[in-house]
């Protein structure tokens, strides 16, 4: 009676006990039961009836306690076992009535009791367990590892007094088990008996596992286990959260200070995974009760927690490598923010920036290949490898992973930006220089139009001037630009041929495209040379031409400087001459041209403001000589010296190229020469008639006639003297019918008259004179001409008759042909005026209306006193200073264009002549120019 009552006050403590044990394990288990692994599932999570021919009770009891361990409800499943008196008596009343008194029963029965005794131990643990893995669970969560270690030494503790249990329990399984293997090898006893049943209610069923009270133990082991590792789990699962967050694709390259979460939260993998395999070293507690797949298990949950621990360490490495790019992005924007034109910067030969940003490509290439090595890494792998029931750190492997890729495929992409970047200003800043330099010569051509025209047939007034001295500096001075470019584009390829492997197709690219433009600055330095051979042969062509106008230029210029002014003046001429007739090939330099011409007219000046008082005393001494000779009455001698006195002002015109102001006083005397002359023409005869010969040997025949007639009357022989006075008379008559004003012949008639009949001459004479009275002389037309002609004749045959002389007087004072007696009070008024006249000049300057009011009274102290000499030293000393005071000269392009318009005329086309004169009018210098008079009265005379 006593056993009963043991068991009943055994089953009676399990009772109480399973009241408190169970509602405290329910609150943390039950509702949350570890999920089947694949693995396991494929084992049959499912209780698989194995013994169909066993009472039904043995398999509803063995099914019910499978799933209440399976649902987490460890102790009600093990209870099912111990708690329930049919458990262990199941067969036994028919086993212990065949085997009576058999040893083998007790020892059943005995290891029964012990299984009992170890199942109250196990429930009384259930708190404790419960309360230390929410300890540990808390510690992981707020990442207090030590505490978390300190957890697991306690729930080591615990767990080692589970694990003695656990493990006498499965010994005493055992032994029943040996006992039943015995006795069936020994045909004893069969399947259907009561130690299979008992030895299967401990160690469970074969096929079906966590069956029995040691698979339900295990399961509650296995809870524990997974129950721990899910805290890691799901910590690590916070912790990489965290990095995703800090790494995500729109962040990862944030300022540095954004990692320090991140990297916080990768430092404590290791830490967790220390925890993990102090949590895995708890399995050890089974010592050699595990099974082969369990031990398999346990080392893939080992090398995972060496897997976790690594993958913090990877973790680092990648936020310092997204550190590192965040900084490098940093370097690029900084690279961006201080470069500066490129052009200017290879012109300054300081360029950096392409060198920087080939340098920014291969830290991004290097990155490149650490992707790749990152993405290729082992540890990736060895976590594939895994059973599936082993945590394989997915979120952190598929986060390395994606995220180097994310990390390649970005400096993959900004990498090829920035070598583009460097490739675009290299070729930019190539363009730019080519096309700077070629806008430059397109400026620099202007200077030699002869590159393109040929200047020696071109007509065009729109063709500017050839400047080869400043062409041929200035194509030197861009040849040299153009070398330093083509060098400053090489130096600033250089870096690419250090660009990294990833980028060798680009390089390449741009590096062809660099070529090409190298080749077209070589064909511009090719343009550059030959434009500048060229150019310079047509400026030696033109420095040859002008050499024979230096030539003469020289020899005025030596004549100038020995003030032999004549020589100097015909030599420059000389010069002008040459220079008009090369004109068209000194368009070649213009610079010469222009210095040529420049010297031409300096010297022409200087000639003239030389020469001008020379000029004014020649004139002056040809005025004297006319006075003389025509008071004198040498008219011919006169009109010889107003010719010469028109000669050298016509020279001093020519060379001056400007018309000379009018001369009074030469004017005047030309106007008394040109009457006396206009009298005396047809009263003698001229040499150079046609007639001459023959009405001079009749002239002579009369006087000879007169002069033997009056011989022979002289004689007394009148009638022979009077025949020979009428042949005389005939003969005049015969000679007046041509020269019917002839002098001598008048003058011979007159006295053959008188002779022949004297009253009649006397008549003839008084009527005549009459009528020449009355002829009005101030008109000084034909009539009053030959009337004072006629006049003279008449006073010469008779010189006393009364009033003629007065009469004749008179007419020559009106005509200016003879001075008016000029008495004392006239000539001290001329002087007084005159003296004003030189007086004023002092103050005068070169004023052009204060001289014309001094030359004004000069002229009228002269009309006063013809021979005032203050007066005449006062106009002369005007004409220095008015007028003619400098010499007209074009400058070179009006020369040019004056040149072209008389080559315009000499081909006939007098339309481009008028154009090219209508635009030199438009100078009013050219105005003063006597060849330009000249030519506009040319072109008007051919247009009308």
């Amino acid at each position: 009676m006593k056993r009963p009552q043991k068991i009943f006050r055994v089953f009676f403590l399990c009772i109480l006990t399973l009241g408190f044990t169970e509602a405290v394990f329910a609150s943390g288990k039950k509702d949350k039961a570890t999920p089947p692994s694949p693995e396991e599932k494929s084992e049959g999570r499912e209780f698989t009836v194995e013994y169909p021919k066993y009472p039904d009770e043995f398999n509803q009891k063995m099914q019910e306690a499978f799933e209440l361990a399976q649902n987490g409800q460890y102790l009600k499943a093990v209870h099912k076992f111990t708690r329930d008196p049919l458990t262990f008596t199941l067969k036994k009343q028919q086993y212990e009535r065949k085997r009576k008194g058999q040893p083998e029963i007790q020892q059943v029965k005995a290891s029964i009791e012990r299984v009992l005794e170890l199942e109250i131990q196990y429930s009384s643990m259930q708190a404790k367990l419960h309360s230390l893995n929410s300890g540990l669970k808390s510690s992981v969560e707020n990442s207090l590892y030590e505490e978390a270690n300190q957890n697991i030494q306690s729930i080591r503790e615990n767990l080692e007094s589970f694990s003695t249990i656990r493990n006498s329990i499965y010994d005493e399984g055992v032994k029943i088990r040996e006992l039943f293997k015995t006795l069936k090898s020994q045909k004893e006893i069969n399947d259907e008996c009561w130690l299979s049943f008992c030895e299967k209610f401990i160690l469970g069923t074969e096929k079906t596992p966590y069956t029995g009270i040691i698979g339900a133990l295990d399961a509650h082991w296995n809870s524990i286990d997974q129950g721990l590792l899910e805290v890691i789990t799901e910590k690590e699962e916070e912790l990489q959260s965290i990095i995703d967050l800090a790494m995500a694709e729109d962040s990862i390259f944030t300022p540095k200070d954004s990692y320090e979460g991140a990297r916080k939260a990768a430092g404590e993998f290791s830490p967790l995974a220390s925890t993990m395999k102090n949590i895995l070293e708890l399995k050890s507690l089974l010592a050699g009760k595990l099974s082969e797949r369990q031990k398999k298990a346990n080392k893939a949950m080992l090398e995972s927690a060496d897997l976790l621990e690594l993958a913090g360490e990877k973790n680092l490495s990648l936020i310092d490598t997204a550190e590192k790019l965040s900084l490098l992005n940093q370097k690029h924007g900084e690279a961006e923010e201080k470069k500066t034109d490129a052009m200017q910067a290879m012109r300054e030969g300081n360029e950096q920036t392409i060198k920087e940003y080939i340098g920014l490509a291969n830290e991004y290439s290097s990155f490149i290949s650490l992707a790749e090595d990152a993405r290729k890494d082992k540890w990736l792998k060895g976590a594939k490898s895994f059973p599936k029931q082993v945590p394989r750190w997915t979120k952190s492997t598929e986060f390395y992973e994606k995220t180097y890729s994310f990390i390649q495929n970005y400096c993959e992409k900004t990498g090829k930006e920035i070598l583009a970047k460097a490739g675009d200003r290299l070729l930019d800043a190539g363009t730019r220089l080519y096309e700077d330099d070629q806008a430059l010569y397109d400026q620099i051509k202007i200077l030699a139009p002869g590159l393109e025209k040929n200047l020696e047939e071109d007509e065009s007034d729109d063709t500017p001037k050839q400047h080869p001295t400043d062409f041929i500096r200035q194509s030197d001075d861009l040849l040299k630009t153009t070398r330093e470019d083509i060098k400053a584009l090489e130096s600033a390829n250089a870096p690419f041929n250090g660009a990294g492997k990833y980028y060798k197709s680009d390089v390449q690219s741009i590096q062809k495209k660099l070529g090409e433009q190298l080749k077209k600055f070589e064909q511009f330095k090719k343009t550059l040379k030959a434009n500048s051979e060229n150019i310079r042969n047509q400026q030696l062509e033109a420095r040859i031409a002008i050499n024979e106008v230096n030539m003469y230029y020289s020899r005025a210029l030596s004549a100038y400087e020995n003030e032999n002014l004549s020589t100097a003046q015909i030599n420059l001429e000389k010069a002008q001459k040459t220079y008009d007739s090369i004109i068209s090939i000194m368009k070649m330099d213009a610079d010469i041209q222009d210095q040529t011409y420049e010297n031409l007219s300096t010297l022409k000046q200087k000639i003239v403001e030389k020469q001008r008082p020379s000029l004014i005393k020649n004139l002056r001494d040809y005025k004297r000589e006319i006075r003389v000779n025509y008071y004198a009455g040498n008219y011919e001698e006169a009109n010889e010296n107003i010719i010469r006195a028109d000669n050298v002002r016509q020279e001093w015109e020519t060379f001056m190229d400007t018309p000379l102001d009018a001369d009074e006083e030469l004017e005047r005397f030309r106007q008394l020469v040109t009457t006396a002359l206009t009298i005396k023409n047809g009263r003698v005869l001229n040499p150079e008639d046609p007639l001459y010969p023959e009405m001079s040997q009749i002239l002579s025949l009369c006087d000879n006639y007169y002069t033997l007639g009056t011989s022979e009357i002289n004689k007394g022989k009148k009638r022979d003297g009077m025949a020979h006075l009428r042949k005389a008379k005939e003969k005049l008559e015969e000679l007046k019918l041509v020269y019917p004003h002839n002098h001598e012949a008048t003058i011979l008639a007159f006295k053959v008259d008188k002779i022949l009949d004297p009253k009649a001459f006397n008549n003839t004479y008084a009527n005549h004179l009459k009528e020449l009275k009355q002829i009005d002389y101030s008109k000084k037309d034909a009539t009053s001409l030959m009337g004072y002609g006629d006049l003279k004749d008449l006073q010469e045959i008779n010189p006393a008759y009364p009033g003629l002389s007065d009469f004749i007087a008179n007419i020559e004072i009106n005509w200016g042909l003879r001075e008016k007696a000029t008495d004392d009070s006239a000539k001290e008024a001329a002087e007084e005026i005159a003296l004003e006249a030189q007086k004023a000049l002092d103050s005068a300057g070169r004023d052009p209306e204060k001289l014309a009011e001094i030359k004004a009274a000069a002229n009228q102290a002269l009309s006063m006193d013809r021979t005032n000499a203050t007066a005449t030293a006062v106009l002369d000393e005007i004409a220095l200073r008015t007028g003619q005071q400098a010499a007209v000269t074009l400058n070179a392009a009006d020369e040019a264009k004056y040149q072209q318009a008389i080559r315009f005329l000499q081909n006939g086309n007098v339309v481009a002549a008028n154009a090219n004169l209508q635009e030199l009018l438009q100078n009013p210098e050219n105005l003063r120019s006597a060849k330009i008079q000249k030519l506009k009265n040319r072109i008007e005379g051919m247009l009308k």
